[in-house]
C-alpha cells in the first residue's frame, strides 16, 4: 500500500533531479515558455514545494528566469500550456494572496486578456460559418477552455470570460444540417490531431481535449456565480450527451475515448474497457467534471454517480 509518507519521499526525489534549469538550446527560445516541458513547468512544481514550506523560493525563482529570459510568446497559438497563460498561471501559483511577481502578472495580464478577445472572436465566427472545431480551439492544453480558466482565477468579472463562456455555451450547440446535426464540439481530425482524406472527424469525451475539459470550466464559472445566457443549459446538455455514452455496471461506469461517426450513427462504441485511469481521458477526468458540473446544476444524484464512477476506476 502507497502511504502519503512514500508520496513524500517520490516528489522529493524527483524535485531534486529537476535541478538546476537546464541550459538553453540554441534556436528554441520559446520551449522554456511550456508547461508541460519547460522551465515553466519545472518552476511550477517547485513553487508547489515552496509555498508548502518544503523548500526554499530560490530554486522555484531560478526557473522562472529561466523561463522568462526570452521574450514571451502572446502569439494566437499561445495557450494555458504555452508561452504568456503559461507563464502567468505559474506566477498566480507563486503569488497566492501576496504580492509576490505582481509587477510580472501586471504585464502578463492584459497579454492574456487580448490573447482571449482575438481568439474567441475567431471561434465565433468559425461557428457562425458553420465549420467544424478542432482541439487547439477548445481545449484545455491549447484551447479556450484553458485560457478562460486562467481567467477565472485572474480576471473572473472580466469581459474576457465572459466572451469564453459565451463561445462554450455555442460550442453545445449542433452542427448545421450539412453535418448532419453533429455535436457542436465535434472536430475533422483525428484524435492525434492529423488530417487524414476521407476521415469523417470525431466527438472527444477527455478532460485534456474533448468536451469535459470545457464543461469543468462552466462548472466552476458557474459555482462562483459567473455564467452567461444559456450557462446552465449548456451544462446539462453536456451531461446528457456524457450519460448516453456511459459504459459499466455495477462494479464501475466508464467513458469511450473518443467517438467515431460510425458509432455515432450505431449508438455503440468500439472500445471494449475503460481506458487508463488517467485524468487527460480517462475516467478520473471526465469523472471529475461531471461531477463539477452536478454540483453547479444542483443534482446530488447525479454528483454521486461521478463520485462512485470515480471511486471505482
Amino acid at each position: 500500500m502507497t502511504t502519503n509518507t512514500d508520496l513524500a519521499a517520490a516528489a522529493e526525489h524527483h524535485s531534486r533531479l529537476l535541478q538546476p534549469p537546464p541550459p538553453d538550446v540554441p534556436g528554441q527560445t520559446g520551449a522554456a515558455q511550456d508547461l508541460a516541458t519547460g522551465s515553466v513547468g519545472t518552476a511550477l512544481a517547485h513553487i508547489e514545494r515552496a509555498r508548502s514550506g518544503l523548500e526554499s523560493w530560490r530554486t522555484a525563482h531560478a526557473f522562472i528566469l529561466h523561463a522568462t529570459s526570452a521574450p514571451i510568446s502572446d502569439h494566437d497559438t499561445s495557450g494555458l500550456f504555452l508561452g504568456a497563460p503559461a507563464l502567468a498561471f505559474a506566477l498566480d501559483a507563486a503569488a497566492g494572496t501576496s504580492d509576490r511577481y505582481k509587477s510580472g502578472l501586471a504585464d502578463l495580464d492584459p497579454a492574456v486578456t487580448q490573447l482571449a478577445h482575438r481568439r474567441t472572436s475567431r471561434a465565433l465566427g468559425r461557428i457562425a460559418a458553420g465549420e467544424a472545431a478542432t482541439f487547439a480551439e477548445y481545449d484545455i492544453f491549447s484551447g479556450l477552455s484553458g485560457i478562460g480558466a486562467l481567467l477565472l482565477r485572474r480576471d473572473p468579472g472580466g469581459s474576457a470570460l465572459e466572451r469564453v463562456l459565451t463561445y462554450l455555451v455555442a460550442l453545445t450547440q449542433p452542427l448545421p444540417d450539412r453535418y448532419k446535426r453533429l455535436p457542436g464540439w465535434w472536430v475533422s481530425h483525428n484524435p492525434h490531431r492529423k488530417t487524414q482524406p476521407g476521415y469523417p472527424g470525431h466527438a472527444n469525451l477527455g478532460a485534456a481535449h474533448g468536451i469535459t475539459g470545457p464543461l469543468a470550466l462552466l462548472a466552476q464559472a458557474a459555482r462562483r456565480g459567473i455564467t452567461v445566457d444559456g450557462h446552465h443549459q449548456a451544462i446539462a446538455d453536456i451531461c446528457h450527451w456524457l450519460n448516453a455514452w456511459r459504459r459499466g455496471d455495477d462494479a464501475g461506469c466508464w467513458w469511450p475515448e473518443h467517438v467515431a461517426m460510425s458509432e455515432l450513427r450505431t449508438g455503440r462504441t468500439s472500445q471494449t474497457g475503460p481506458a487508463r485511469p488517467s485524468w487527460c481521458y480517462g475516467t478520473p477526468g471526465i469523472a471529475r467534471a461531471g461531477q463539477l458540473a452536478a454540483i453547479a446544476l444542483g443534482d446530488r444524484t447525479l454528483q454521486h454517480e461521478y463520485e462512485s464512477a470515480l471511486v471505482a476506476c
